[in-house]
């Protein structure tokens, strides 16, 4: 077997986000700063099954659904990835750099548009991965302990985007 080994990307890419924006369009972007453990995207497709009594196995799989996420933790826990972490409206933040205060309520309906730069195989060595439309599904607990840095770790759901008008209504890879 031959490989090559530029194909092989180890690099943690940027992650940037915002908020969403129809049709695909080119969301305002912010980085969120440090991250641990890169960002890992998981994918569920849930097929529909036949398995007829003539035959000993499954025959088909028709395709139902396609489930995404997108899962990573933000070393720096500042008042805008707190902000987009607990789904908390622009609203909620008053007050001018440095000083902030978030007011913290019920979740709202925030859709993120999300972007990972990172290493690519394309000409200037690029990958982008744009996610449409996604929100946080869950946050895990955000200590603040005496060795270790607080920690925002996030599960996003990459939902379809129906105002899309190309194929990748989920999100979109470019290489460069």
């Amino acid at each position: 077997m031959s490989g090559t080994i530029t194909k092989i990307f180890q690099k943690a890419p940027v992650v940037s986000v915002g908020a969403w924006v129809t049709a695909g369009g080119a969301g305002s972007l912010t980085d969120v700063g440090y991250t641990e453990g890169g960002v890992e995207i998981s994918v569920n497709h849930e097929d529909t099954v036949i398995s007829p009594d003539q035959e000993p196995g499954n025959v088909a799989h028709f395709p139902v659904m396609t489930d995404f996420s997108m899962k990573f933790t933000m070393l720096e826990a500042t008042v805008d990835n707190l902000l987009t972490a607990l789904r908390q409206a622009a609203a909620n933040k008053t007050g001018t750099t440095p000083d902030f205060t978030l007011e913290i309520g019920e979740g709202s309906e925030a859709y993120l548009q999300i972007q990972l730069v990172g290493k690519g195989g394309g000409t200037t060595g690029v990958r982008t991965v744009t996610v449409w439309r996604g929100i946080v599904a869950s946050v895990e607990p955000i200590g603040q302990k005496k060795n270790e840095p607080t920690k925002v770790a996030v599960t996003v759901n990459c939902l379809r985007d129906p105002s899309v008008s190309a194929a990748g209504k989920h999100m979109k890879l470019v290489e460069t």
